[in-house]
């Protein structure tokens, strides 16, 4: 039995990439087509279509910034249409709420650099949701 190097695999899903910064979606997709196929929404009506497609999805990627809606309220959309799927925030917004409304949609968090007026000039910042062990420092280059 001969088995081939190249798998057809439509049917493990995609991972779905919400960003609306040019310069970052390129990077993410460029990482993420490492181990997936992926499909980039630049903005949240597009990444809707996605839900209502009901695509089948291995991943989410989501920008907090979307140009037309909240990237939480789709966040909790897909939680909501997706219960299991892994979903990362990558944003710049390293405000505590926002972490902590990641946590309690049991989406990771990691912030990407950042413009200097959305830093919080290298003070520690506490999340406050109850059990949790994380910590976010923002350093000031």
């Amino acid at each position: 039995m001969v088995l081939s190097r190249r798998m057809d695999v439509e049917h493990l899903g995609r991972i779905a990439i919400i960003e609306p910064d040019p310069v970052a979606a390129e990077v993410v997709v460029h990482q993420a087509a490492k181990l997936r196929r992926t499909q980039l929404c630049k903005d949240a009506a597009s990444a809707r279509r996605l839900l209502e497609q009901k695509v089948r999805l291995t991943a989410l990627i989501i920008e907090y910034a979307l140009p037309d809606e909240d990237g939480m309220r789709l966040l909790f959309a897909f939680r909501r249409a997706y219960p299991r799927l892994p979903i990362l925030m990558l944003t710049a917004v390293t405000e505590p709420k926002v972490i902590n409304r990641c946590q309690l949609l049991r989406a990771e968090f990691v912030a990407k650099p950042a413009r200097r007026p959305d830093r919080h000039n290298g003070e520690h910042v506490e999340v406050l949701h109850p059990g949790s062990a994380s910590q976010v420092w923002c350093v000031e280059s």
